[in-house]
This record gives structure tokens, C-alpha cells and sequence, in this order.
């Protein structure tokens, strides 16, 4: 349900972008692709609220915990949240405690999302004054996360009722647009997090949401700490990349981008297609579908391992974020297939860096190409 519902708003979502920074539109072509931008955002977030809400309710809700560097992951909420309240003429902090530490381990995006829909209706429910966010430090390894507004506030009969599914507090002078399902389902995930959202309120001066999180202290290593950089090409031979997925619009989105960045591009549509081809397009890097018709990406990697020609080749298998049990038996299925890394299937700045900071050959074939100049700045 998941890949059938995200693979269509993908194209719908996407291309336009695309197009249009390929073409450089005028100013009200580009006010367009802002709006269905905009709008694509707005329906990703409602069917991510419905899918999470409807896994929530069947028990199948996981996390995946991994090391989160904490300063880098605030300010991400806090260039977001400034946004949002610079709109409405709103003042936004965010105070961290200087005993907090550098590096946690707990679920990134999960955590995200409950901060970013506790933030986000701390700003929609204001109309002057200002949000904050306040972390601080319990005892070694216990974090509080703390958003306090000056909004409209809460009547006390109605602090039960806001985590509730599909309610939503206040009068209808003061309800807004969205599903209901933000606060139910950030209580559920800091819940299986081991905890619970409180929130204080009073009408008229505002509201004050918090949980404390179980946070073990981890190490800062180098590869949380480096830079999240825009990648616009690479320098080097040219290199080949074989995109196989069943999906039309999938395809040309990776061969839109990939193209884009210097890339030679090639296409299959299903396993059995890229077998067929793969002796012929040589391939340095092959992205496979994790779910197809006739032959799954596994099973192709699988048999282009026979492949004496695949033995330099870079095998990848995208997918849907899947976080469920049998993803990760797919994974240990693959790390037995030798299928070199996953990647959640996104079409953004993700896929570039993806692609071109981990393009590792093993063995780089010699192409007689003139090297794709590569421009990098920090985003």
C-alpha cells in the first residue's frame, strides 16, 4: 500500500521540479511549480500520517535506532521551524543545555517527526509572541524535549481530546487544516520510545509540551559528523548507471537526475530485462528495484553475481522505507546475495549523494570521456 500510493506522487511531486530547473521558466512558472510543490508536500504528509496511523493501530509500528548527531538534528528542526515562524511574524529559539550531549542513539526519524509535528502546531496555533524548543539533560543518558508556545492555548477539558484520532481541540474560529492524526500518532511513537507526551496548557497564554527520552550517550564518529553537501556532478571518467525498476515514471525521474549530474544512463524494466542487457551496457553501477514482476532485485543481483561481467559492477537495491521485519530479512538476504548497499527510494538530494559519493568501484573500467566538472557547496 505504502509503494502504491508514494510511486505515483512521486511524479506527480517531482517532475515539474525537474522540468522546470532544467528549462529556467519565468518567475509564474515558477510560482506554479512552487504551488504543486507545495501541494504534493501537503498530500505526502497526509498519507504518511494515514499509513503510519493505520501500522500504529495494527501493532506494527517499529523503530530503528541509530547514532544521531544532536547539534546537526536541531538545527535541521530549527531552520525548518524559523521558517514557518518568520511567516507569521513569530519568534523562534531553540535553547539547548550545554551539558547535552554531542551523539545519542535513538530512532532520527521518528524522533524528528514527533518534534516536527509538536513544533509545527506550536506555530499554528499562535498568533503573536513566540515558540521554543528546550533540551536538557535529566541524568546521564535521559533527555528532556521540551516545546512551549504563546498561543491560543488549551481548554482543560479538552487536554485528553487532543490525542484522540482525528479531533482537534478549540473552536472553529481557531481549527485549522489536517487530519487529527499528529498528536495521536506522536504520542504512539515517543510510547514505543518508552515514554509519554504531558502537555500544561492555559487559554490565552499558551501551551507547554515534553517527553523524556532514554538516550544512551555514543561516541561522535566522522561519518555522522561530515557535512550535508548539494552535489551537482563529479569529476573523473564518465561513469555508466543501469537503472532497473518496473515503474515508466521511476526510471525516467533516476535517469532525469542522474543525467543531470554527467552521468551515461541506460534502462531495464524488470530483472530479467537487465540480465539481458547488462553484458552489453556494461554497467559501473546498477540501481535495482526492490519489488518487481518475474524477477525481484534480490534475485537479480543474485544471478548477476554469476556474471563474470558483474564482477566490477555496484549493485543497489532501492525501495520504499520499509521498516517491518521482512525488510529486514531482505536485508540479511541480501548481504548473503553480496548486494552492496540499500537505499530508501527517494528522489531528492539523497539519490545524488547516494549515486556519487559512494560510487566505490573496485575496479573502474578506462572510458576514453572527458571528465564532468563537479560543482560542490555546502547545504
Amino acid at each position: 500500500m505504502s509503494h502504491e500510493l508514494r510511486t505515483p506522487l512521486n511524479g506527480i511531486w517531482v517532475t515539474p521540479r525537474y522540468c522546470w530547473a532544467k528549462t529556467g521558466g519565468n518567475e509564474r512558472q515558477s510560482t506554479m511549480v512552487n504551488v504543486i510543490q507545495q501541494s504534493g508536500e501537503y498530500l505526502l504528509s497526509l498519507i504518511n500520517d494515514i499509513l503510519d496511523f493505520a501500522k500504529i493501530e495494527a501493532g506494527k509500528q517499529e523503530l530503528s535506532l541509530s547514532d544521531v548527531l544532536l547539534p546537526r538534528f536541531l538545527r535541521s528542526l530549527a531552520s525548518i521551524i524559523t521558517i514557518k515562524a518568520e511567516r507569521k511574524a513569530l519568534v523562534f529559539s531553540c535553547d539547548i543545555a550545554a551539558d547535552v550531549p554531542a551523539g545519542i542513539r535513538a530512532d532520527e526519524t521518528r524522533l524528528r517527526q514527533v518534534l516536527l509535528n509538536l513544533l509545527s502546531n506550536a506555530v499554528k496555533y499562535s498568533e503573536r509572541g513566540q515558540i521554543s524548543l528546550k533540551v536538557t539533560v535529566l541524568e546521564p543518558g535521559r533527555l528532556r524535549f521540551e516545546v512551549q508556545d504563546t498561543g491560543i492555548g488549551i481548554d482543560t477539558g479538552q487536554l485528553d481530546t487532543i490525542f484522540q484520532a482525528f479531533a482537534q481541540a478549540g473552536d472553529r474560529l481557531h481549527r485549522v487544516g489536517g487530519t487529527g492524526l499528529g498528536l495521536p500518532i506522536s504520542r504512539e511513537l515517543v510510547k514505543l520510545m518508552g515514554s509519554d507526551i504531558q502537555v500544561i496548557s492555559r487559554v490565552g497564554e499558551g501551551s507547554t509540551f515534553w517527553f523524556d527520552l532514554d538516550a544512551p550517550v555514543v561516541e561522535v564518529r566522522g561519518d555522522i559528523l561530515a557535512d550535508e553537501q548539494h552535489i551537482a556532478g563529479y569529476h573523473g571518467l564518465r561513469r555508466r548507471v543501469l537503472v532497473v525498476d518496473d515503474v515508466n515514471e521511476n526510471r525516467a525521474l533516476l535517469i532525469e537526475i542522474l543525467g543531470r549530474l554527467g552521468f551515461e544512463t541506460c534502462e531495464a524494466a524488470n530483472g530479467r530485462a537487465c540480465l539481458d542487457s547488462v553484458e552489453a551496457q556494461t554497467p559501473d553501477l546498477i540501481l535495482l528495484d526492490m519489488v518487481m514482476p518475474e524477477m525481484d532485485g534480490l534475485e537479480t543481483a543474485h544471478r548477476l553475481r554469476r556474471l563474470p561481467v558483474s564482477e566490477d559492477a555496484d549493485h543497489r537495491c532501492f525501495g520504499q522505507r520499509f521498516r517491518q521485519r521482512c525488510c529486514r530479512s531482505h536485508e540479511r538476504r541480501g548481504q548473503r546475495l553480496s548486494v552492496q548497499t540499500y537505499r530508501y527510494k527517494k528522489t531528492d538530494g539523497a539519490t545524488r549523494r547516494a549515486v556519487t559519493t559512494r560510487l566505490d568501484l573496485r575496479a573502474a573500467r578506462n572510458r576514453d570521456t572527458t571528465a564532468t566538472p563537479a560543482q560542490r557547496s555546502t547545504g
